[in-house]
Order: structure tokens, then C-alpha cells, then sequence
């Protein structure tokens, strides 16, 4: 299960990036109207630690690569779809359609799906 916690941390971080610069770019919409105004949104705080929890959230799916299964690791990361869906709709008011929450019901019927063949393979496995 240890491979769950770190996705789930991987796609915690991921989202905090996504969280933090949905925020910055909500109040600030991106000018890309001059050099210097996109390199002034580069120095928001939001966008820089945005940027650090997106990158943190790289490191760490490099090392599940590394040392996880290709073929569970990637589909697992589908936890971060929910996450940012998350909140879209908790904090940013988006409302949800219909196709959104069964294709989200889909995702989370997928992971549990995964995580069950994967515990069932390492049992036969050990």
C-alpha cells in the first residue's frame, strides 16, 4: 500500500500547483501582451510555489516510476483528476455536469478496480 500514499502525495502536490495558479490566474489573467508582463506572473508567489509543488509532485512520480510498475502507477495518477475536480467545484464554485460525475465515478471504479487486480497479483506473487 505504500505505493498508494506516495501517488496520493504525488497528486496532493500536483494539485496544490494546479490550486495555487488557477487562483493566481482567476484574479490575474495572463498578459501575453509583452515579455515583461509574463515574466512578471512568474514572480507572483502563487506561480512560484505552484511551480515547486508541481515540481515536487514530478520528483516524486519519477522515483514511483523508478521503482513501481508502469502499468499501475500511471492509472493510480488518475487521483489527481478527482482531486482537481475536486477543488473546481469546492473552492472555485465550477459547477459539475452530469457526464463529469459519471466520467469521475468511472475513475474512481477504475482505480478501485486496479488497486484490487494489484493486491490480488501480489499475493500470488508472494
Amino acid at each position: 500500500m505504500k505505493i498508494v500514499y506516495l501517488v496520493l502525495v504525488s497528486s496532493l502536490l500536483s494539485t496544490l500547483g494546479n490550486l495555487l495558479w488557477k487562483w493566481q490566474f482567476s484574479k490575474h489573467p495572463l498578459d501575453l501582451s509583452s515579455i515583461a508582463s509574463i515574466a512578471g506572473t512568474f514572480m507572483s508567489w502563487k506561480v512560484l510555489l505552484g511551480g515547486l509543488g508541481y515540481f515536487c509532485s514530478m520528483v516524486l512520480f519519477f522515483y514511483l516510476l523508478s521503482n513501481y510498475r508502469m502499468s499501475v502507477i500511471i492509472p493510480l495518477q488518475s487521483i489527481t483528476y478527482l482531486l482537481n475536480l475536486a477543488v473546481a467545484v469546492a473552492l472555485f464554485k465550477e459547477k459539475m455536469s452530469l457526464g463529469q460525475a459519471l466520467g469521475t465515478a468511472i475513475i474512481m471504479i477504475g482505480i478501485v478496480v486496479l488497486l484490487r487486480a494489484n493486491d490480488t497479483a501480489a499475493a500470488a506473487a508472494g
